[in-house]
């Protein structure tokens, strides 16, 4: 059978990798704050108070590519613990 689906994307927040810790550093230097205290900045906007891990984006990733998935086409799926942006 041919299966010919349109792309479908996640939409991750903050997800803790080397990359970020280079921003937060850079954003908390900018600021004169610590890191911690950058971190906790952006860990207020998340509603269920916890930063994303890559599992969590790769989760949603490994679900679309899926046989479980092949009904799903031209989706969005915000991947952010409800985070606010503002």
């Amino acid at each position: 059978m041919l299966m010919i689906r349109a792309f479908s994307i996640h939409l991750p927040s903050i997800v803790r990798t080397k990359i970020r810790d280079a921003i937060d550093k850079k954003t908390a230097a900018s600021k004169g704050k610590s890191i911690p205290e950058q971190q906790a900045d952006w860990l207020i906007e998340i509603a269920i108070r916890r930063k994303a891990a890559p599992a969590d984006a790769a989760e949603v990733v490994a679900w679309f590519v899926s046989l479980a998935a092949w009904y799903v086409t031209g989706q969005s799926l915000q991947v952010d613990g409800r985070m606010r942006f503002h």
